[in-house]
């Protein structure tokens, strides 16, 4: 984390070392098109191996500005590399709020039952809003 912002997981997997790799690099490619050649540090991804490397985490991390813009930025980079993960065929396990209405059809549509459980347990949206869904998507249903 740098002392002036917040670091946001931009695309994250949980799967074989391969596969851990092939993230990496598939995120450090679609990163480019949303940082500016300044704050661009060549590649601030992780790869966390477990249980003598038969398991791995790999992270693609960026590095926004706290402001609304940087937020929205990192958001659609969130959607960027989930669609390229898609097409890719990478397993991503990353499923943030930007990320559901891009996951959603393609794992079962689990976003419509997450909608449901929202305005259910939460029918007013003042329960840490716009998480899990955001709001506007709830108050529309």
């Amino acid at each position: 984390m740098r002392p002036a912002g917040t670091h946001f997981i931009a695309i994250v997997g949980d799967d074989s070392l391969d596969h851990a790799l092939k993230l990496a690099k598939m995120g450090d490619e679609v990163r480019k098109d949303f940082t500016s050649d300044f704050m661009d540090d060549g590649n601030c991804d992780w790869i966390c191996c477990h249980d003598f490397a038969w398991h791995a985490d790999s992270e693609c991390l960026i590095y926004p500005e706290i402001t609304e813009e940087g937020m929205i930025k990192a958001g659609e980079l969130a959607q960027a590399g989930i669609k390229k993960c898609i097409e890719e065929k990478i397993y991503s396990t990353l499923q943030a709020t930007d990320t559901h209405p891009v996951l959603g059809p393609v794992y079962g549509n689990y976003h419509e039952l997450l909608k449901k459980i929202k305005k259910f347990i939460d029918p007013n949206n003042i329960a840490n809003p716009p998480n899990p869904i955001k709001v506007e998507e709830v108050k529309n249903r």
